[in-house]
């Protein structure tokens, strides 16, 4: 292909380079947050939509989010800019893997180009032979930033030859990783060691951002040697430059030289022919954007920290709920019930899917509507506290209960309790009752019925491997409740409690309209909602127990408010 190249205004080389998308990008993707890093690819592919880093930037977002379609398509996008990208050859063959076509990603792995991070190909290949059925040696050589995957192939390892103690001993090591938090999955395609859905994704879809390959458009691409001519010129002499760099110096006609873009990283390029007059002074430039694509094209210098540092992030690493699920047969297989079922818990807590029907749950309550109040004519009330664990205010709410000799009882939620496990323990050890406030506060009367499912069983899973003991109550969050939540909750041994004294709006305006609000509503048998979480109740509930206690009433949990009491809706 001959490129000519025609006069336009004199303009200087700047091209538009996708490094800074990919720095904020992959900066993003190591923090787990997906959806700000699918943001910045999605600003550069707008701006540099020949990019091979940010397609595979694409591709890599779109795996760890689940869109197996989108990923495939991504990495596809720069496999056609680079026709020899190791790292989007590696990608496709993960989206096979995460399909269970483990033939196809094991010819995949096979045949990756020049370029591949060995130590990350060796894992997925030692991986996939564990699928297929031919497990890894007993210890397994891998650089040290593949400890993890190292260590999951072992753990599996150690359960095919039974040797019971280096499996637990690898699965311990696993589950303490002090870069992923105790009740969360790695952000990084995650081993099950189950040949039917050989990998799961832990970070959420993307809603909102689409990631589409830009329109192919072949007419600037060039490949090989490619002949370079300026026209119409009359005199002097002609210089041509690729992205501001010399390239030939031509002065004579035809005013042609030859630009060998196999020496080139793949991607696009600005091709300048710099007129110049007799005296040497740079009279026109002339400018056109191209793009190359070149098998086995060198790496551009600039990117390969980037893409380094994202062949890590797609390393593949033990799902810490399989992995748990791993010890618990172990723990079985020596005749340990009680470890076993432990080991349940905890993958549930994780991923509840993972060990559904294995979580025992809290002892059944009677069926029935939610409860709003206990027995009327009984002069009790129970103090509840939503939200929390929240270290510097739980404490301080179980400090001046205990100093009170008053139980209440704790809707937590169970990532906070996830973060906070000993203040949970503190919480039993003093006398409080501790109760499920879902996983992480969403409406649950407006998502799905298996979301809601999930949110309520996590937190009981998270809950039972703190405490060793699942609640028995839930509060929705912002009491939205529905027949259908109700039945989900009661299929796992909850029972929706509501309130009769609501003090959150009070609670915003200080510990005077606290203890004003309480004291004038409350009756006997209520349930008293209060927050875990605001210095004002803090300061107020002091004197809200000692106004109670003035008035005859005595503090119970909401077990025992309906366990001792007829109950009223």
């Amino acid at each position: 292909m001959n490129l000519a190249l025609t006069p336009v205004f004199p303009v200087t080389a700047q091209r538009t380079t996708a490094l800074p998308y990919a720095h904020e990008a992959i900066g993003y993707l190591e923090q787990g947050d997906t959806a700000r890093a699918a943001a910045r690819v999605q600003d550069g592919l707008k701006a540099v939509p020949a990019s091979t880093l940010l397609h595979n930037m694409a591709g890599a977002v779109l795996l760890l989010t689940e869109d197996l379609a989108g990923s495939e398509k991504a990495f596809s996008e720069a496999l056609h800019l680079a026709p020899t990208d190791a790292l989007a050859e590696y990608g496709l063959a993960v989206v096979d893997l995460a399909r269970g076509r483990l033939d196809s990603a094991g010819r995949s792995l096979d045949a990756l180009s020049p370029g591949a991070d060995p130590g990350v190909r060796e894992l997925a290949r030692q991986y996939l032979g564990l699928l297929m059925g031919s497990p890894p040696p007993t210890s397994v050589a891998l650089p040290a930033y593949l400890d993890p995957g190292r260590l999951g192939l072992e753990a599996a390892s150690a359960l095919q030859r039974k040797d019971r103690e280096t499996g637990l001993e690898r699965v311990r090591r696993i589950m303490a990783d002090p870069t992923t938090a105790r009740y969360s999955e790695p952000i990084a395609p995650l081993m099950t060691y189950d040949a039917h859905r050989p990998l799961a994704f832990a970070s959420p879809r993307l809603r909102g951002i689409k990631l589409q390959s830009a329109r192919r458009d072949d007419r600037n691409v060039l490949s090989g040697s490619t002949p370079l001519r300026a026209e119409g010129i009359d005199g002097g002499f002609v210089s041509f430059r690729v992205d501001g760099e010399l390239i030939s110096v031509v002065n004579a006609r035809p005013y042609t030289t030859v630009w060998d873009t196999t020496r080139m990283p793949n991607g696009p390029h600005v091709v300048e022919t710099v007129i110049h007059d007799s005296s040497g002074q740079e009279a026109s430039v002339r400018r056109r954007e191209v793009i190359t694509r070149n098998p086995n094209a060198p790496p551009s210098p600039d990117d390969q920290e980037i893409r380094q540092r994202l062949w890590r992030i797609l390393a593949f690493r033990p799902s810490k709920a399989s992995t748990a699920m791993l010890a618990s047969t172990m723990e079985a297989d020596g005749g340990n019930a009680a470890e076993a079922s432990r080991w349940r818990t905890t993958a549930a807590a994780i991923r509840p899917e993972v060990a559904t029907g294995t979580l025992r749950p809290g002892t059944r309550l009677s069926a029935g509507a939610p409860l709003w109040r206990g027995d009327p004519t009984k002069r009790v009330v129970a103090l509840t506290f939503d939200d929390g664990p929240k270290p510097g205010i739980t404490d301080k709410l179980l400090a001046i209960l205990e100093r009170e000799g008053v139980r209440a009882t704790f809707f937590v939620i169970g990532r906070h309790a996830a973060a906070s496990p000993d203040l949970l323990v503190r919480l039993l050890q003093s006398g409080m009752e501790v109760a499920n406030h879902s996983y992480s506060h969403p409406n649950l009367a407006r998502i799905g019925r298996e979301e809601a499912r999930q949110e309520l069983l996590r937190t009981n899973a998270c809950v039972a491997d703190i405490l060793g003991q699942a609640p028995r109550w839930f509060r929705p969050p912002g009491g939205n409740i529905s027949e259908s939540l109700t039945e989900i909750a009661r299929g796992l041994g909850l029972r929706a409690c509501m309130w009769t004294v609501n003090a959150e709006g009070m609670e915003l305006l200080g510990a005077d309209a606290v203890v004003r609000y309480v004291l004038g509503n409350a009756s006997p048998g209520a349930i008293i909602l209060l927050h875990n979480g605001r210095p004002s109740t803090v300061t107020a509930l002091p004197r809200v127990i000692r106004g109670l206690r003035e008035r005859g009433y005595r503090f119970v949990t909401v077990s025992e408010l309906a366990n001792a009491a007829a109950e009223y809706r």
